[in-house]
């Protein structure tokens, strides 16, 4: 079985060697070369998900529209990201205040619990 590999392996060696790339290139050429025929024009197929019709407008005018309207649309949406990252300082503010209405809540329990034991040096 190591004798026959061997003699596998010297025989491709020898074929490889006499190859020779430009007549290996033209030879692939001939053999897989097709006749070669110009598609059809692409022809507008409608859809069933999206209840097209052939009748739909796609010409110049129509893109002109519908590119205002989506640079409107971008200009406004502009506008509400400064209105989003206002309200969210407003929020981070807020919440602050609330951490901080905790924390003095927590102190005014402390000053009642003080004033309960009634133990100067317990406060603080």
């Amino acid at each position: 079985m190591h004798q026959n590999s061997i003699t596998y392996l010297n025989t491709q060696l020898s074929e490889i060697e006499r190859n020779i790339p430009i007549l290996d290139s033209g030879m692939f050429l001939r053999h897989n070369t097709a006749s070669w025929t110009e598609p059809n024009d692409f022809a507008f197929e409608t859809s069933p998900i999206w209840h097209d019709n052939p009748d739909m407008v796609a010409d110049e005018p129509a893109q002109i529209y519908l590119r205002n309207i989506l640079q409107k649309s971008r200009k406004g949406m502009e506008g509400l990201k400064a209105e989003v990252e206002k309200r969210g300082k407003e929020i981070a503010q807020l919440s602050e205040n609330w951490n901080n209405v905790k924390l003095d809540e927590n102190q005014a329990q402390k000053e009642v619990d003080v004033v309960r034991v009634g133990s100067p040096d317990y406060m603080y």
